[in-house]
């Protein structure tokens, strides 16, 4: 070569065959004919692919986990490993397909953008520290949806009572694949999606139906159960409702009816419904005769108060009524009947109620006043009785005073005020005063209802029912 004071070159040069290590040595000499010491480089030779080993595939919900091991090299070892996948075929090497991984791991997660029930083929390549590449080992996988579909179930639309044994099922479900059957039972058993008795339905993503069922017979709680499942098999976590049957009426209770001038105080008690408990009261009358039931005569009320004050009537005629009790289930009681004849009472009661009705535990009640007027011309003897109708019903004795009153004369007692003891409970309560002759017939009454809250005051109520101003 040309002499120079500074070389350097590139050169072409073959080894010898066969893989192993392999050193070249190299001299240089100048000008001169002085030969420099040796210089040495060695590399090995690896003209081998790796071995292939093995690829597990283990397929989740939208995903697939892919595992690999035993792939090995003798002579430089495994550089890296690359993967490739397909929906349509095995892809024939790792050129081909779509490359989702390379790197030096040995396990991947497939899971962006795959679909459910559909099968990916994949391909892994192991490549050593050459640049030699194996032929790859092969598998395939088809995920699948683990995940059961949601729901509901409501019994005429979450109704705590019915009256007929032919209810309506509200059934409700979603799932993301797609909701293929629903399964009726009163067992809580779950079933198995293969099991005889599934309900088929289109696969839809979000299913909701009302569809008619019939309940066995006899009065009590009905439970029901529902599962749904998806075109894959997955069946759903259990859904169910229940629903008291109520095919009986409610017992008739007892009718009291107090005249008064130009008016009728009617009261009820007593009703009872075992299975489904009273919802509410109607009560109708007639002029002509005894309502046959009540939904005949003239509605004069409805609701849950067991008592009520006709007015506007005319003195000395007859008046006829009858009191049903439907329960919540929506039977009637055949119902209880009385008549009364308006008249102006020997004494007349007017209770006037306080301005505000609503008083929290603890509290003082008022100010409320009793007017109680002698109508007849003479002297007149009479017990005044004031009673606590609590919540459930019951009567507690709060007041009994006996009074005479001048004839024509009217007693009026203003500023009443009655405790509310601190450990009652909330509720609806009522306030009724009745006014008895000697022989303890009822001449009049009246009443006003007040609410209890749950909140607990520190005035000056007390921890009775005492009542103070009288």
């Amino acid at each position: 070569m040309t002499s120079t004071t500074s070389y350097s070159a590139s050169v072409s040069y073959t080894l010898s065959s066969g893989d192993g290590t392999k050193t070249v040595y190299g001299w240089y000499k100048d000008s001169a004919g002085n030969v420099s010491s040796a210089y040495s480089d060695s590399i090995i030779l690896d003209a081998t692919a790796p071995t292939n080993g093995t690829l597990t595939a283990t397929v989740g919900d939208a995903q697939v986990s892919l595992n690999w091991s035993g792939f090995s090299d003798a002579t430089s070892g495994i550089g890296s490993y690359t993967l490739v996948y397909s929906t349509t075929s095995t892809p024939s090497s790792c050129s081909s397909g779509t490359q989702i991984y390379s790197g030096t791991g040995t396990s991947y997660i497939h899971s962006l953008l795959l679909t459910n029930n559909t099968t990916y083929y994949y391909r892994l390549c192991a490549a050593d520290n050459a640049g030699n590449t194996s032929t790859g080992t092969t598998a395939s996988a088809r995920p699948t949806d683990s995940t059961a579909p949601t729901g509901s179930l409501t019994i005429n639309s979450n109704a705590g009572y019915t009256n007929a044994t032919s209810v309506t099922l509200n059934l409700s479900a979603s799932d993301s694949f797609g909701v293929t059957g629903y399964y009726l039972s009163t067992n809580s058993t779950t079933p198995y999606a293969s099991a005889v008795g599934w309900a088929a339905i289109s696969s839809v993503t979000s299913y909701s139906a009302n569809i008619s069922y019939t309940v066995t017979g006899g009065d009590g709680t009905k439970t029901l159960y529902v599962w749904y499942k998806d075109a894959i098999g997955n069946v759903s976590n259990t859904y169910s409702d229940a629903i008291v049957l109520d095919t009986a009426a409610p017992t008739n209770g007892t009718f009291s009816v107090t005249p008064g001038d130009s008016k009728i105080k009617l009261s009820w008690s007593s009703f009872s419904d075992a299975s489904s408990g009273i919802g509410s009261y109607t009560l109708v009358y007639s002029t002509s005769s005894t309502p046959n039931s009540c939904s005949t005569g003239t509605n004069i009320y409805s609701g849950t108060s067991t008592a009520y004050t006709h007015t506007g009537l005319t003195n000395n005629k007859t008046y006829y009524y009858r009191v049903c009790a439907a329960d919540n289930a929506g039977n009637m009681s055949t119902g209880t009947t009385a008549s009364a004849q308006p008249k102006t009472p020997d004494i007349n009661l007017t209770l006037t109620p306080p301005s505000n009705t609503t008083a929290s535990k603890g509290s003082r009640l008022g100010p409320f006043s009793i007017s109680m007027k002698n109508n007849t011309s003479s002297s007149y003897p009479f017990y005044v009785y004031i009673y606590l109708v609590n919540p459930d019903g019951t009567w507690t004795t709060l007041i009994s005073k006996s009074l005479t009153l001048s004839g024509g004369k009217t007693l009026t007692v203003n500023n009443l005020y009655t405790n509310i003891p601190s450990a009652i409970s909330a509720g609806s309560y009522y306030y009724w005063v009745g006014i008895y002759d000697t022989s303890y017939s009822l001449i009049d009454y009246d009443y006003f209802a007040f609410t209890v809250t749950s909140s607990t005051s520190k005035s000056d109520g007390g921890n009775d029912w005492g009542v103070s101003g009288w």
